[in-house]
């Protein structure tokens, strides 16, 4: 199966959905999707985000870089799962460069729908659609679709 590059860039905070976003990945994983996670940011929760990488299992799935990272790899997906919009130019500039993009359901990320770009909305707080959206595009992936 062909590995799911999967990138979070933003602050970790809880109004971001770092945890929602590790637990879509387990989920997925658990699924049976190779997942390869880049998280790049900072913030007040960073070390709690590597404590909840390590209690759900993730070590070898999400590496937590520095914020300026810069842009996720070509052919990955861009994951918004925040209970706010927050900064959205990581993902105006994913949309853009035609990068999948996985967000939370709220009227600004929406509103990027008329942008063009793949979009993929979730309900806020949906762990269980958030990594569904995660394992349909795995799937798309090993299916010879691209990835971008």
């Amino acid at each position: 199966m062909t590995t799911l590059a999967v990138a979070f860039r933003g602050v970790f905070d809880w109004r971001a959905g770092i945890e929602m976003a590790l637990i879509a990945l387990r989920r997925a994983v658990d699924a049976g999707v190779t997942i390869d996670a880049e998280f790049a940011g900072d913030g007040p929760e960073r070390e709690r985000l590597l404590y909840t990488i390590h209690d759900l299992g993730l070590e070898d799935v999400v590496r937590v870089v520095a914020a300026d990272a810069g842009e996720p790899r070509p052919g990955g997906v861009l994951l918004h799962p925040a209970l706010r919009a927050g900064d959205l130019t990581p993902l105006r500039r994913a949309l853009a460069r035609g990068t999948k993009v996985v967000a939370s359901d709220l009227p600004e990320t929406r509103a990027l729908l008329r942008d063009g770009g793949d979009l993929r909305l979730v309900p806020p707080r949906d762990v269980i659609a958030l990594a569904d959206a995660l394992i349909a595009l795995a799937g798309a992936t090993s299916s010879g679709e691209s990835s971008r």
